[in-house]
């Protein structure tokens, strides 16, 4: 019994937190910084495989143009060559999520589907949120970029610094869990010594 409570807390200590839920798609492409959400035009459509053309920019890494492939993607039917759609993409291990739409306009925009992600995109795009959102993203970035050119002016004493604390965020992260799972499992097997001297 002992060994599988510490295999059941070894698991949780070890485990990722993901705080992904099924039915998140519209909030993580709204709230993830790395989330893209675009109108692209459908150039190729090959089984589950997709080619996509940037068209227009709502959210996220963009350049008009731009020919993407994905190796997978969720749409209703089949999408069609030729036509434009709101295409929303999480990371590589997502795939690629296609809605088609009455027209470009983010503040008017009808999706022309009726389950609860469309509508909760639908709203999202309406209401302006991914377009705030986005806004955020780039003041992040552009805080970023002098973020790096007020560090590269910083003396060495500071990055030594820098690193320093980075090293002891990692050792918390992750050698502080595996040395109270060590210190746990010694502290059962000492109570095990001590059951079977009595």
């Amino acid at each position: 019994m002992k060994k599988l409570v510490c295999l059941v807390v070894c698991l949780f200590l070890f485990l990722p937190a993901v705080t992904a839920y099924a039915g998140d798609i519209p909030e993580s492409l709204l709230w993830e910084d790395s989330a893209q959400v675009y109108f692209g035009e459908v150039k190729h459509v090959d089984g589950k495989t997709i080619t996509v053309v940037q068209y227009k920019n709502i959210k996220g890494d963009f350049a008009e143009g731009r020919e993407i492939a994905y190796s997978d993607f969720v749409f209703t039917d089949s999408p069609k060559a030729g036509e434009i759609y709101l295409c929303g993409f999480l990371d590589e291990n997502n795939p690629l999520y296609i809605w088609e739409v009455s027209s470009l306009d983010t503040k008017t925009l009808k999706i022309k589907r009726d389950d609860d992600f469309a509508k909760r995109m639908q709203e999202y795009l309406n209401s302006g949120q991914f377009e705030e959102k986005e806004k955020e993203r780039l003041a992040k970035l552009e805080g970023e970029t002098d973020a790096r050119d007020a560090f590269a002016e910083t003396d060495v004493h500071d990055r030594r610094q820098s690193v320093g604390t980075r090293r002891s965020d990692a050792y918390l992260k992750y050698v502080l869990p595996v040395l109270v799972c060590l210190i746990f499992n010694l502290f059962l097997m000492i109570q095990n010594a001590r059951n079977r001297n009595r």
